[in-house]
This record gives structure tokens, C-alpha cells and sequence, in this order.
């Protein structure tokens, strides 16, 4: 009870639609079709990583990093295989990274609290793939999953650097041993 229709597309990337009109197909007791529509995606592009929080420089602590992807990817290919992660003055990657979750278009990389000062880096990929099976295209140059297709997330934590502003207030005269109350506003 089923029909099925063989139909020939451009291998283009591109949304497809596709229309049946009313009455071109009966069943076999002669009752026509409705009218009915719909479309299909052919979909050859790799996702792409557009943006990652923290970025720059941010104040310590910090246990993760998220990446937003510029399309929802594939839970299943996301693994901690895909991660690499280094400290401040490290040569090589940190195992110590707790999870991974995925939520649509964003992933996020989980680790232990890093406090220390210095630059981070994050890379992802290039072994992940969108919903359409398309492994990750970073570098946009039409062939997915290769070497250049991760993408490095830089993340510096930097001490407070806080500086008094005008508002100091301190008594005019004390005398050795007595007791004095100085206030200030800071700004970083």
C-alpha cells in the first residue's frame, strides 16, 4: 500500500519541492489524491564553529568552553577524542577534561576549575558532524573532516587589575596608634 516515486535533482546543495496535484493518482477503488507538497534538503556542507565563550581575556575561574556551531551537530560524533586542551606553559593536551555536552548547535567542553594566569587553547574537530552526516568543513574549502578543519579556541585568564579611583577617603590627622578608617571605590 505503499507508492513510491523515483525522482532526478541536480546534486546541487539546495531545498527541494516537490508537488503532487490533485487528482493524478487513484487507488484502486478509484478515489483520487489530495494535493500535497513538500520538500527535501540535499546538504553537502560541514558544520562550522562561528564563535566560543570565553573568548579573549577573562577573569579566572573558568570550567568551560562552549562552541556554537553555524548548524546543530551530531551527538553521537562529539567525543573527548575530538578535544584537545592545554594550560598555560603546557606542551601537551590535559586529559583532564570531565564532559562533553551537546545541545543543538552548541558544544560544550567541560573541565576541572582553572584558575592559573596565562592563555588556554581549546581545539575542536575536525571529526564532527552536522545532522546530515557531514563531517566538520572550518576552513570552508569544500573538503570536510581534514587537517585545518579544527578549530582553537584561545582564552587568556588574567588577574583583576583593579585601580582606586578619586574617591579615597582618609581622615586629615591621626596620632600614632589611633585607630583610622580609609574607604575607596575601584574600577577594573
Amino acid at each position: 500500500r505503499t507508492l513510491m516515486f523515483t525522482i532526478t535533482v541536480p546534486d546541487d546543495e539546495a531545498v527541494y519541492t516537490y508537488t503532487l496535484a490533485p487528482g493524478s493518482v487513484t487507488d484502486l477503488q478509484g478515489t483520487p489524491n489530495n494535493a500535497w507538497t513538500g520538500t527535501f534538503v540535499v546538504d553537502r556542507t560541514g558544520p562550522r564553529v562561528l564563535s566560543h565563550t570565553p573568548s579573549g581575556a577573562t577573569s579566572p575561574p573558568f570550567t568551560s568552553a562552549i562552541f556554537a556551531f553555524d548548524e546543530p551537530v551530531d551527538p553521537a560524533t562529539v567525543e573527548l577524542d575530538d578535544i584537545s586542551f592545554r594550560r598555560p606553559g603546557d606542551t601537551s593536551d590535559y586529559w583532564g577534561l570531565t564532559g562533553i555536552r551537546v545541545e543543538g548547535n552548541e558544544v560544550t567542553v567541560e573541565f576541572p576549575e582553572q584558575s592559573e594566569i596565562g592563555t588556554y587553547t581549546v581545539t575542536i574537530g575536525p571529526a564532527i558532524d552536522d545532522l546530515a552526516g557531514n563531517p566538520m568543513d572550518q576552513n570552508e574549502n569544500g573538503t570536510t573532516g581534514e587537517t585545518g578543519d579544527e578549530y582553537t579556541a584561545t582564552i587568556v585568564l588574567s588577574g583583576a587589575d583593579l585601580t582606586p579611583d578619586d574617591s579615597v577617603a582618609a581622615p586629615a590627622a591621626a596620632e600614632f596608634g589611633d585607630e583610622i578608617s580609609v574607604t575607596w571605590t575601584v574600577r577594573n
